[in-house]
C-alpha cells in the first residue's frame, strides 16, 4: 500500500510558551518539523508529502527543510 502524506503545521503554538511556533523549535539539533518531515519521507510507502504552513512561516519552513532534496516533498501550502 502506498500513501501521500500531509503534515499540518500551520498552528501558532501559543500554549507552548515558546518564542516561535513549536514546530520550529529546536529539539536536539533539529527543528521538530524537520524531524517529522524526515520520518514521513523515511517510510518506503510514502509517494508524496505536503506540509501545510501558516502564511507568515515561509522563512521558518525554508530553514526547517533546508538541504532536503527529496522529490516527494512538495512546496508548502
Amino acid at each position: 500500500m502506498r500513501f501521500a502524506g500531509v503534515i499540518v503545521a500551520a498552528g501558532r503554538g501559543t500554549r507552548s510558551g515558546a518564542a516561535q511556533p513549536k514546530q520550529y523549535v529546536d529539539l536536539a539539533g533539529k527543528m521538530i518539523l524537520r524531524r517529522t518531515v524526515e520520518a514521513m519521507l523515511a517510510h518506503p510507502a510514502c509517494t508524496d508529502l505536503t506540509v501545510v504552513i501558516h502564511a507568515d512561516d515561509a522563512e521558518s519552513y525554508a530553514r526547517a527543510v533546508a538541504g532536503l532534496s527529496d522529490a516527494r516533498l512538495r512546496p508548502p501550502v
